[in-house]
């Protein structure tokens, strides 16, 4: 709205010089116009210029009456420059107190403005968090549709549809993963172990060349086909717990970290599992007990943070023998009790990093710790354990942490070697025990110049 102003108001002001010489000069004109007419009236003549006829009182009261009548107009005149004054000011505080109104009303429209702004935006928030809840709410349903049709799948009577249902169940965990839902995504897993500890392989007894017992599938009781399931069920487990590895920026070398389910629970106790290859895996937390690993089982190269065997049964598979394989696996608590191992076991390069436990397993085949580490950080008992007629390796073991040998029997194992093993922990060992021993490296007491046992 534009306010209309008089035009006394937007007059341009003249300067105040040319006020006060031109009020100056009229002030002298008109002194000397009262006084000359003063002057005339007492000398009774007009327009007489010269006052030499005038006497002094005449001239003294002329100027006088002159002067005074001056300083009255004077003074109006000072009066009317104190009004001009005092309405200009009036003028200035008037326009002063409308532009502050204004600019008062204008920062209230701006607050209001604000406001509904931040009303605005907190509406567009709430519509957005809503918005994202109805989104969660709809994945959720969606991915618990996905999980029953593929649990129904898995119970299938056709080999592909029990595939398919491992593959759908495999690709649910991960999804479950991407919204942050580690519970669902562990009863995902927990379905496939699950399937796996279902004994649903057939199996039947058979002997070898040697006349040894062993385990063969019933191919006439369909156990290719469920075979091939149960393959597909540990090549999945396998791939996600294998470590990642990022795309670097060159100069930068690649890091690895763990796979997207090395964290999760595993839980195959009890499990039939065939030809079963963990090979480069990383697990938080596995436990195979009481399990049946038939033919080849491979956690070589594998991080194990903690496993459990205890009472599994590692068994050939037919003809070609089987073999357990810790080749070059970090094992952190490692429960290996009540063992029943049917096939050579290697631990070749195995680091055993904080403890580990063989309370009474029982070995038939060949065993080899050979480079193996046994970590000054780590305990390892050996309690009960019964070792077959074949031979057991320690060459190039080191021990630096302690290892008990006190309660195992090797009466029976016709070669134990410990070639150029090493360490700082010499292995606790009985004497009639280390009669067995081949190149045992230590003496029976340290040296003193070294904090290592005495190398003979």
């Amino acid at each position: 709205m534009t306010n209309k102003r008089s035009p006394s108001n937007t007059s341009t002001p003249k300067p105040l010089g040319k006020w006060v010489v031109s009020g100056a000069l009229a002030t002298a004109l008109l002194g000397g116009a009262l006084f000359y007419l003063f002057a005339w009236q007492q000398l009774g003549r007009w327009w007489v210029w010269s006052l030499g006829n005038a006497t002094g009182q005449q001239v003294f009261d002329s100027a006088r009456t002159a002067v005074t009548l001056v300083g009255v107009i004077g003074l109006g005149g000072a009066a009317f420059l104190a009004y001009r004054r005092q309405k200009s000011t009036e003028e200035t505080l008037d326009i002063n107190r409308e532009t502050t109104t204004h600019a008062s009303k204008a920062l209230e429209v701006s607050t209001k403005s604000l406001q509904v702004s931040t009303d605005t935006l907190v509406l567009g928030q709430e519509q957005l968090v809503l918005g994202q809840k109805q989104f969660e709410h709809e994945t959720v349903r969606i991915l618990r549709e996905r999980y029953t049709a593929a649990t129904e799948q898995l119970g299938s009577s056709s080999f592909a549809v029990r595939l398919a249902g491992l593959y759908a169940l495999a690709a649910l965990a991960d999804d479950w993963q991407e919204i942050d839902k580690p519970n669902e995504q562990q009863v995902c897993i927990d379905v496939i172990c699950a399937y796996l500890r279902t004994p649903t392989v057939p199996m039947q007894d058979a002997t070898d060349d040697d006349g040894e017992p062993v385990l063969i599938e019933d191919f006439k009781g369909g156990s290719k086909a469920e075979h091939e399931v149960r393959r597909t069920a540990i090549r999945i487990i396998n791939e996600r717990t294998s470590p990642r590895a990022n795309t670097p920026v060159p100069p930068a070398v690649a890091e690895f970290f763990d796979g997207p389910w090395s964290d999760r629970r595993f839980d195959l106790t009890g499990a039939e599992l065939v030809d079963a290859d963990f090979t480069s895996c990383t697990f938080d937390d596995i436990d195979l007990s009481n399990a049946l690993l038939i033919g080849s089982t491979s956690f070589a190269a594998s991080t194990l943070r903690q496993i459990r065997l205890t009472g599994a049964t590692f068994a050939a598979r037919g003809v070609p023998q089987g073999r357990a394989s810790f080749v070059g696996a970090k094992l952190d608590t490692f429960i290996f009790d009540d063992v029943r191992m049917l096939v050579p076991c290697m631990f070749v390069g195995t680091q055993f990093r904080e403890s580990a436990t063989f309370r009474r397993s029982f070995f038939t085949e060949r065993v080899s710790f050979d480079s193996a580490q046994f970590e000054e950080s780590s305990s390892t008992v050996l309690d009960d354990v019964q070792f077959g007629i074949d031979m057991i390796t320690f060459t190039h073991t080191k021990f630096d942490g302690p290892v008990d040998f006190s309660k195992v029997d090797f009466t029976l194992p016709p070669r134990i070697h410990f070639a150029e093993a090493t360490g700082s922990k010499t292995p606790i060992a009985t004497p009639e025990s280390r009669r067995h021993f081949r190149d045992w490296p230590w003496t029976d007491d340290t040296d003193s110049d070294t904090d290592e046992p005495e190398q003979t």
